[in-house]
């Protein structure tokens, strides 16, 4: 079981140093530098970005893992803000389409969880990449995020302004990813409601104390 928690003022983003006016939420957290086998959400999060090229069996704990990952998504927005309706927007890969190394598993927990909610979500692929970049957990600049995607119009077309957007993505490190696609949506839908979901928070427990977030009961969020 996970508790989902907000960011706030203790927690360190480098990329994103007003998250704590933003609504930033995560369940789990991730330790750097450790492998799978220090934590069941190490052991997580090593399964869900296992490539799209391994093994049939790695495969397998990878679909598993995406499962899971949407599983305990839905179950958490399922019981927030049931009035309000939901674009789920998930973060893009970081290679483009075409690309053989070309990762859709945030835009399957993005559908997944749509799937869940029924009439009460969408999904949209409001974003997608551009270039082919390295993943930032396997030493890829955070500077290269925002340069790296654009806006899909077709998508934009279709949000309903009523809708708040959460932007899907696995993992809350330094927040570059969150703040390029908050800027780029944002510079197309200026009015509109925007907040972050992460399946875990990153701690560097040799350079970091972890925060502890902000608990959330359901009737503390508010978005």
């Amino acid at each position: 079981m996970c508790t989902w928690k907000i960011t706030g003022e203790d927690d360190r983003l480098d990329y994103c140093p007003d998250h704590a006016q933003k609504t930033l939420i995560y369940a789990r957290t991730y330790t750097i530098g450790e492998n799978y086998k220090h934590s069941g959400t190490n052991q997580l999060i090593f399964n869900l970005k296992r490539r799209t090229t391994a093994s049939q069996g790695a495969l397998y704990h990878k679909k598993e893992a995406i499962r899971q990952f949407a599983d305990e998504a839905s179950v958490f927005l399922s019981r927030h803000e049931k009035s309000r309706q939901l674009c789920l927007v998930p973060m893009p890969s970081s290679k483009i389409a075409s690309h053989p190394e070309y990762d859709d598993r945030i835009e399957q927990v993005a559908e997944r969880v749509s799937l869940r909610l029924r009439s009460r979500a969408t999904h949209l692929l409001m974003l997608e990449a551009i270039t082919n970049r390295q993943p930032s957990h396997l030493g890829g600049s955070r500077n290269e995020v925002g340069a790296s995607m654009k806006i899909n119009d077709a998508a934009i077309e279709k949000y309903d302004p009523s809708s708040v957007i959460v932007i899907i993505d696995d993992v809350l490190t330094s927040g570059a990813h969150f703040s390029a696609a908050f800027k780029h949506i944002r510079s197309r839908l200026p009015n509109a409601e925007i907040v972050g979901l992460f399946w875990a928070k990153a701690q560097d427990p040799n350079f970091t104390t972890p925060s502890e977030g902000t608990f959330l009961s359901e009737d503390l969020i508010d978005f």
